[in-house]
């Protein structure tokens, strides 16, 4: 998936098309890094100085108002808009930071995704050990509203460990898909 917002952008954009694979990415939205593309979103939560914040400086459970919202939304076009301007396709949507999981602004970025011909959104981490009894509920819960809306193609998501902690579990016998978060 690609960042549109930060340094190496285009650089990748040519990689992509020189490898013909601009019909195999996503968008890796980020909310949490760099400047924003956007106006609206700048005096709100998610930035400090006009620039994107850490993510540890918000809080991902915070009810946000309806104008964050809506300069969430604008702020999601924009960077979707971006990479189709240099031609890629997006095939899917996932995050910087796992911000499109946040319960505040997770509908807002399905909705967008959806409405702009987005098909699939990585869901949230749903296997491997150690995952917290909140946030495995929260996980369960934003997995279930994608899955509702056809947003999802997965079965698991983690990270590698996850994954191999998944394979040696003796109750899953039958096949699955799975997909692994990498850097």
């Amino acid at each position: 998936s690609l960042i549109v917002n930060l340094d190496g952008f285009d650089d990748a954009c040519r990689l992509i098309r020189t490898n013909q694979l601009d019909d195999r990415v996503g968008l890796h939205l980020n909310l949490t890094e760099g400047a924003p593309l956007t106006r609206g979103i700048r005096t709100t939560l998610f930035c400090r100085d006009g620039r994107f914040a850490a993510p540890t400086l918000m809080s991902y459970y915070r009810l946000v108002s309806g104008a964050t919202r809506r300069a969430v939304a604008e702020e999601v076009e924009a960077q979707i808009a971006k990479a189709r301007a240099l031609g890629m396709a997006l095939t899917h949507l996932d995050s910087h930071n796992d911000m499109h999981t946040a319960p505040s602004i997770a509908r807002v970025i399905a909705d967008v995704a959806k409405a702009r011909g987005i098909g699939r959104i990585r869901p949230a981490r749903n296997c491997g050990p150690g995952q917290g009894m909140v946030r495995w509920l929260h996980h369960r819960r934003y997995n279930a509203s994608l899955t509702r809306r056809g947003l999802t193609r997965v079965d698991y998501v983690g990270t590698i460990d996850d994954l191999l902690w998944l394979s040696d579990r003796e109750h899953r016998r039958g096949p699955f898909v799975a997909e692994a978060m990498t850097h």
